[in-house]
């Protein structure tokens, strides 16, 4: 069964935010995992090399509807006045991606570290 869209709540597209960044979203009914990634430039998912990653949120506990910026694993410092863009998905599986039936990517967001 496929996942609804997910609906992210902050930040906004655009948003200035300071160097810890909350990221946060509404929960999503048949999910069994999300995965965050921050980019410090907007990613081509067609060119040849993989994008930037500022940090990789990986298996965020399904019960969380937000996490904060370098909160788990390894984050790069944000940049004042650098802006970088946000995605969010969710998978039907605790494995992710590689073993999910159904997965569901929110649009990618962009914000400025003031």
């Amino acid at each position: 069964m496929p996942l609804d869209r997910l609906r992210l709540v902050g930040p906004a597209d655009g948003d200035a935010v300071g160097t810890e960044p909350v990221f946060a979203w509404e929960a999503l009914g048949g999910t069994a995992l999300y995965e965050l990634f921050v980019f410090d430039a907007l990613p081509d998912f067609d060119a040849r090399h993989e994008p930037n990653v500022a940090w990789h949120a990986a298996s965020i506990p399904l019960s969380a509807t937000s996490i904060a910026y370098g909160s788990t694993g390894t984050a790069d410092t944000l940049v004042s006045g650098h802006t970088y863009y946000w995605v969010l998905a969710a998978y039907d599986s605790q494995a992710g991606f590689s073993s999910a039936g159904a997965v569901s990517i929110s649009p990618i967001r962009r914000f400025t570290v003031h």
